[in-house]
């Protein structure tokens, strides 16, 4: 299988951003004419995620010549209010990125801001925050949605001129459950002034 008759001839690209797609092109032009067991597949991928918004990349090879480069990017559920290039996905992670988005969630957050590395110990909760943040866009009708969260980690969420205030995400799963409740009784009470 070291044979040049196994050498990458082509490689097909799936799953590209527009504005990603000669990055990638360039990452994989190096393929060309090894042979499909030299190459590291490992090497190129790690390549690939290099870009923060990139959520994860496969590369696949076989000895007829052609290997298959699948990119998944990270979908935001919220952006950050002092940062809009900054991004929060639905597994809670941070990340930067190059595109717009329209119609998601703003997150406040305090001046000290959200921890950049791994927290073990504090009130910061990526993980429910972005799950709220989904949750927020399907509450009420709402122009604008945003979340604050204060310096003790309690969140609330504006719909518009409505506020709903969550407190900590310990419990979020409860909390919606009672909201939704409402929601029923009360269907216009986010809606109406």
């Amino acid at each position: 299988f070291v044979s040049p008759i196994t050498a990458i001839r082509r490689v097909r690209i799936e799953g590209a951003l527009p504005g990603d797609e000669q990055r990638l092109a360039q990452l994989v032009k190096p393929l060309q004419g090894i042979p499909c067991v030299r190459i590291d597949p490992r090497g190129v991928e790690s390549a690939v995620l290099e870009l923060p918004e990139v959520k994860s990349a496969e590369l696949r090879r076989n000895p007829f010549g052609s290997a298959l480069l699948t990119v998944k990017y990270r979908q935001p559920v919220a952006k950050l209010a002092s940062a809009p290039n900054m991004m929060l996905d639905a597994d809670g992670v941070l990340y930067r990125t190059m595109q717009t988005f329209d119609g998601i969630p703003v997150v406040t957050v305090p001046r000290s801001g959200p921890p950049t590395l791994v927290t073990i110990v504090g009130n910061w909760q990526p993980q429910r925050l972005a799950k709220l943040a989904a949750i927020a866009r399907d509450l009420a009708p709402s122009d604008v949605i945003s979340l604050q969260v204060s310096e003790s980690g309690g969140v609330s969420v504006r719909l518009g001129s409505k506020q709903v205030i969550f407190g900590s995400l310990d419990d979020l799963d409860r909390k919606v459950d009672v909201l939704n409740q409402r929601m029923v009784t009360y269907p216009n009470e986010l809606t109406e002034n």
